[in-house]
Order: structure tokens, then C-alpha cells, then sequence
């Protein structure tokens, strides 16, 4: 009798990749669609760093959900896809993090622009978009030999 989860999957070497169930991708799209309406919400009533708490934590937690969330055939293919993304996602978060440092610098006078919330789900975004049209486009496409 196995003990292991018919949501483990199981690398080259068999040790578990820790990735959610297939069901958290649109439980994460649905808690970043509220998180985004709360801080549109708070924000237009005036209470911005409320909004941007309560609501930006919400629309983080949501597309990590989604971003973490395990395909429902996850193959080697998948991860090299997921790999990829995450690369891309991390060129993005650089690029994004030295132009906002470089408009602050020539705008206020000075470089240290925090970024943290808009940053972290600008990334998880671009993960994700980047992610599901790879896929998409290969599951189109098929693979190229």
C-alpha cells in the first residue's frame, strides 16, 4: 500500500517536486481578482497603504496559487517550460527594478525606489503568461522534432 499523494510527482531521481494541486490555479486566479478589487477599492477611498497591503498581499498570494499550482500532465517538458518562465520572469524583475531605480534617480534626485508589492506580482504575472503561452503554443504547435 503506497503513502504518497496522488498529487506528488516525482522527479528524475525520485525525491516529490513540491507544486499545488491542479485545483489552486483558479482558486489563485479568483483571490488575485479580489485582492486587485480591494486595492482598487481602498485606494479610491484614499487608504493606499491599506490597499496595497490587504490587496496586494491578496493579488501576491493568489498568483503565486496559480503560479505553483501543478499542470494536470506535468512532464519533463512542462518543467523545462517552467524553467524558462521563471527565467524570463527574473530578467523582467531586474530590468523592471533598475529602470524604476533609473526614472527615480533623474526624476526625484534619488535611487532607492522600493518596489516590493507592484514588483512581486508584475513577476508572478509574467510567469504565468509567459508559462501558459509556451504551453499553449506547444500544445498547438506540438513538438518540434
Amino acid at each position: 500500500m503506497s503513502t504518497r499523494s496522488s498529487y506528488e510527482i516525482l522527479d528524475e531521481v525520485g525525491r516529490p517536486v513540491a507544486l499545488l494541486p491542479p485545483s489552486f490555479r483558479w482558486g489563485g486566479g479568483a483571490v488575485a481578482v479580489v485582492g486587485a478589487g480591494i486595492f482598487l477599492a481602498l485606494a479610491a477611498r484614499g487608504s493606499v497603504v491599506l490597499g496595497t497591503f490587504v490587496g496586494g498581499t491578496a493579488t501576491m498570494v493568489g498568483l503565486a496559487g496559480a503560479a505553483f499550482s501543478r499542470e494536470p500532465v506535468e512532464d519533463e517538458l512542462t518543467r523545462k517550460l517552467r524553467l524558462e518562465s521563471a527565467y524570463w520572469a527574473l530578467m523582467v524583475a531586474v530590468s523592471m527594478l533598475v529602470g524604476a531605480n533609473t526614472i527615480a534617480f533623474f526624476v526625484d534626485g534619488q535611487a532607492d525606489v522600493y518596489t516590493g508589492t507592484g514588483g512581486m506580482c508584475a513577476v508572478l504575472a509574467f510567469y504565468l503568461v509567459r508559462f501558459h503561452s509556451a504551453l499553449r503554443s506547444l500544445r498547438t504547435d506540438g513538438p518540434e522534432a
